[in-house]
């Protein structure tokens, strides 16, 4: 064999052996990292309870709800850090975080077996099947290319906030800019993933941010319209967790961004309230408008508002308890679809702040109930419970 031919072969072999070797290298890197995993134990030290049963994180039963498996895993390094444990709703629906120390946390669970019972009776209407907007909704419990979601109640002390966080924004990368406001608050709920967290200590409790038994309702009722329904217009917001906190506590402790002294007559009086000012001869020939309602911004605090928002839940609610569910997910669905941005590549992103016009919001309201819904509310507000819906 001539030598050109013989040394081109060399080169070629030596070629060959170089590339086997640096497969077997990356065989051999990949495999081990995998056997790493596999044979990390679970943490010893975090239990999951549910149907009255204890069981390792690695060792949950086939029985459990996927997406209630799916959070706990998701949560179980976190939990063994900071020594919390899970309890997991019959359901599947809610994995909850509480210390390790906190024993058996009767009173938190009652409180979430009696709020979940108050929120299961609002809205009945479930989403139907035939519903493809709701499958792509983000924030909805079921989405075209994601897993179902169980929702994530955390309640912390001290450290454990900020470390949660931490652990919220290293999964998801879109709460970064978010993570610096939420370190500031007391709590929040958010929609995607589908996480609340409960400060069980704030340093600084003022008086509209409620005793804590009320913020955890309050949090819990964010996070089931959340799960439920989606992102949803200020007002239903606030309407929404105002009508579960009183339900469930007799009183509303909870003003978010108020910045003022709290009447006596704020955490139970807003009935009254609402018949006094819609009785008055300002309002005798002035229904309720869409605006008084839609108009209202996100970070801010509106006491008029306030009392026509919860007024509002509450009368859509009593009387239009099948419709109240289509009014949230059509809501939710148009938000969705008006708030998309569309890029020159035809992809498209959402536009978070977008919010839904009065015109749209009226639009719905009226859809799913009558033309006069604002006028048969602002009757219910100078009535009350001595209000009846027209027969025609």
């Amino acid at each position: 064999m001539p030598k050109s031919e013989m040394l081109a072969l060399i080169i070629s072999l030596a070629a060959l052996l170089s590339a086997a070797d640096r497969f077997a290298a990356e065989f051999h890197r990949v495999h081990s990292a995998d056997a790493r995993v596999a044979a990390r134990p679970y943490p010893a030290k975090v239990t999951v309870t549910w149907l009255g049963k204890s069981y390792a994180p690695g060792e949950l039963p086939a029985a459990m709800p996927v997406e209630a498996a799916r959070a706990v895993r998701s949560w179980q390094d976190w939990a063994d850090t900071e020594d919390y444990r899970m309890e997991v709703e019959d359901d599947g629906r809610l994995v909850f975080l509480i210390r390790q120390s906190k024993g058996k946390a009767s009173k938190e669970l009652k409180l979430i077996d009696k709020t979940l019972e108050i929120l299961d009776g609002m809205a009945r209407q479930e989403i139907s099947e035939a519903s493809a907007k709701a499958e792509e909704r983000v924030g909805a419990t079921t989405e075209t290319g994601k897993d179902k979601e169980a929702m994530v109640f955390i309640l912390t002390k001290g450290d454990a906030f900020e470390s949660a966080i931490k652990q919220l924004v290293a999964r998801n990368l879109h709460l970064t800019e978010f993570a610096a406001v939420a370190q500031k608050t007391h709590g929040f709920a958010l929609p995607d993933p589908l996480v609340a967290l409960l400060r069980e200590n704030p340093q600084k409790q003022s008086e509209w941010e409620g005793n804590l038994n009320n913020e955890f309702v309050s949090q819990l009722a964010q996070l089931d319209l959340l799960s439920r329904f989606g992102r949803q217009p200020y007002w239903v917001l606030r309407g929404w967790t105002w009508h579960v906190e009183l339900a469930a506590m007799g009183g509303i402790f909870t003003f978010p961004y108020k910045d003022s002294f709290v009447g006596i007559g704020e955490h139970s009086g807003w009935v009254k309230e609402l018949r006094r000012e819609f009785r008055s001869s300002k309002r005798k020939k002035k229904p309720l408008a869409i605006g008084e309602l839609a108009a209202w911004q996100r970070g801010t605090y509106e006491e008029k508002r306030a009392g026509y928002s919860w007024g509002m839940i509450t009368f859509l609610q009593t009387y239009y308890p099948d419709n109240l569910g289509a009014i949230l997910r059509e809501f939710a669905d148009e938000r969705h679809e008006k708030s998309k941005v569309y890029n020159t590549d035809k992809t498209w992103s959402i536009d978070v702040n977008y919010q839904l016009s009065e015109e749209d919001q009226l639009t719905i309201l009226q859809k799913h109930t009558r033309d006069d819904i604002l006028e048969l509310a602002t009757e219910f507000f100078r009535k009350g419970k001595s209000f009846k819906l027209p027969k025609n």
